[in-house]
């Protein structure tokens, strides 16, 4: 049941995410973005893990939010954010499998 559910969810998420990946550093703003997630959402963390300075991983990730009219301030649209990001990182894991 949860890989019906899981197939679904790359389908919605590579819908939603088409517009970012189309440009030319969607793929960047989508990986730091995963990268700050599995940081805890913590800036310093996982600016330091990316090479960036937090400001700049900051406005990656709200660069990526915006595009996707999500406000990073609302708890639900982070979680969007996060399933997005994380089903998108898990599809591009399985093509590269």
């Amino acid at each position: 049941m949860l890989e019906i559910l899981a197939s679904a969810g790359i389908g919605t998420a590579a819908a939603r995410l088409a517009p970012v990946l189309a440009r030319p550093d969607g793929e960047e703003l989508v990986r730091l973005t995963a990268l700050w997630f599995d940081h805890a959402r913590r800036w310093d963390a996982a600016a330091t893990a990316a090479g960036l300075h937090r400001y700049s991983l900051r406005a990656r990730v709200e660069r990526l939010a915006a595009e996707l009219a999500l406000e990073m301030d609302a708890f639900a649209d982070r979680a969007d954010l996060w399933a997005l990001v994380s089903l998108h990182v898990d599809r591009m894991s399985r093509h590269q499998s």
